[in-house]
């Protein structure tokens, strides 16, 4: 059974993706940004639960057997399954002219686009905008850390460059004193070789042929 934690190091692309790094911060950024608008949606969900268990309680409790949808709105759990389902447009029309069949068609229509609204679009839309504000958002933010890291690296090679031409001038320099003309016999401006009295300890210029 352990193998299959295995399939968990194919995340590690994602460190080495920018592309999927970037995805994966949005989602999680957006998930704690949208803690509020969850809560918000939450409440419109048990309202509209409980509104619905009470409006449709006429169909669920039917002895119409050709009704198809009887039991979406059977208890509060079926309720929410099938306001998600709302949210999602699957075979909303069919269960809305179902429920109709028993329900006074007004309310059931009433009822369907008020939560069709709120749900597929207003909050769908509210998800879809904090996405992209967090995408952008988190985009720069990469973009930026990556300007950064870039100019680091060439102030570092370029330091590296520098401290390498230094240190090539220095032995240059050295080599240099190290390979220049040995102490001789001194010799004068006017080219005459310079002689130390013995006696006197004086420099006395001699001059060559």
């Amino acid at each position: 059974q352990l193998r299959v934690f295995r399939i968990l190091r194919s995340l590690k692309i994602v460190n080495q993706l920018q592309s999927l790094k970037i995805i994966v911060s949005t989602i999680l950024t957006a998930f704690r940004s949208m803690g509020f608008i969850l809560l918000l949606l939450g409440v419109f969900v048990f309202i509209f639960g409980v509104l619905s268990l009470t409006l449709f309680d006429a169909c669920t409790n039917s002895p119409d057997t050709t009704l198809l949808y009887q039991d979406k709105y059977q208890d509060l759990g079926h309720a929410f399954l099938s306001l998600f389902q709302l949210v999602t447009l699957d075979a909303w029309f069919r269960t809305q002219a179902d429920i109709a069949k028993v329900v006074t068609p007004a309310i059931v229509a009433l009822f369907y686009i008020v939560w069709i609204i709120l749900g597929s679009f207003v909050f769908r839309n509210v998800f879809i905008g904090v996405m992209v504000k967090n995408f952008e958002s988190i985009s720069d933010e990469l973009s930026a850390l990556q300007k950064k890291e870039e100019a680091e690296r060439a102030r570092k090679q370029k330091k590296r460059q520098l401290d390498a031409a230094l240190n090539r001038l220095q032995r240059k320099t050295v080599s240099t004193s190290q390979s220049g003309p040995r102490e001789g016999t001194p010799r004068g401006s006017d080219g005459a070789t310079n002689a130390k009295d013995s006696s006197t300890g004086t420099t006395v210029p001699m001059l060559t042929d």
